[in-house]
């Protein structure tokens, strides 16, 4: 530790750091001291020190939940894609979906890059918006696998340009993407009169509750929290499809 004795208006500077303290006032038993930093360093009193690592500990918490979702979500939808290829009898299929849906939750990449699975008279329109590229690879197959035809977007922003492409019957939307989450995404969808129409899903790893007490009601449609049962989800997209229908005759 370096004692040092310093005056009213003088300083201490760690030029390594870029730090400065500044002795302001000296009055009775107390000093007044200012302290100049770069953004990226943190200065606390030293009584919100256990303050401020409980508040990190508790994101960090959350944040491994979220996580662990998501890697929950991924093994399901893997499974979601097996027993579909065995429906189908393609036991060769099924193996191989798996072991393909394993080896890409070990590694990342990029589902726009895939061919998609063909779609042939397919009626339901469905718009993907999830940032997690594994779990949107594997949902998006499943959805193909039961004949919804699925287009991908990684974040809000991307999905409105999409949409300006084509309107979709249902976007499903995960609430906790980069960028643009799923609550600014619905606000900025809201806005434009040519997607009144559409219905939305969250798929997302927040419970409803959790989300509305922080963002009000925000109309969707129906909420799926993950890991989600993909069969349950076919049916919900299926269902809106048919009421849309109805409703247009």
């Amino acid at each position: 530790m370096l004692v040092l004795s310093r005056h009213e208006g003088e300083s201490v500077v760690v030029p390594d750091l870029d730090l400065a303290i500044h002795i302001l006032r000296v009055a009775g038993g107390r000093i007044q001291v200012g302290i100049q930093a770069p953004e990226y360093i943190r200065v606390l009193r030293s009584e919100l020190v256990e303050r401020a690592e409980n508040v990190v500990q508790e994101e960090m918490t959350t944040f491994a939940r979220h996580e662990l979702r998501n890697r929950l979500n991924q093994a399901n939808l893997a499974l979601a894609i097996a027993e579909k290829h065995l429906e189908r009898g393609d036991s060769a299929q099924a193996k191989s979906a798996l072991e393909s849906a394993l080896y890409r939750m070990a590694k990342d990449f990029d589902p726009r890059e895939e061919k998609p699975a063909s779609a042939t008279g397919s009626s339901h329109h469905v718009l993907l918006v999830e940032d997690n590229r594994n779990e949107s690879s594997l949902l998006a197959e499943v959805l193909r696998l039961s004949g919804v035809d699925v287009q991908v977007a990684c974040n809000g922003f991307e999905a409105i340009e999409v949409l300006n492409q084509r309107i979709p019957d249902v976007v499903l939307l995960d609430m906790h993407m980069p960028q643009c989450d799923g609550p600014t995404t619905l606000r900025k969808i809201r806005c434009d009169r040519r997607f009144d129409n559409i219905a939305f899903f969250a798929v997302t790893g927040s419970a409803a509750g959790e989300m509305e007490s922080r963002h009000g009601k925000m109309g969707i449609r129906r909420w799926f929290q993950k890991p989600v049962e993909a069969s349950e989800l076919v049916q919900a997209i299926r269902d809106e499809y048919s009421t849309q229908l109805s409703v247009s005759r």
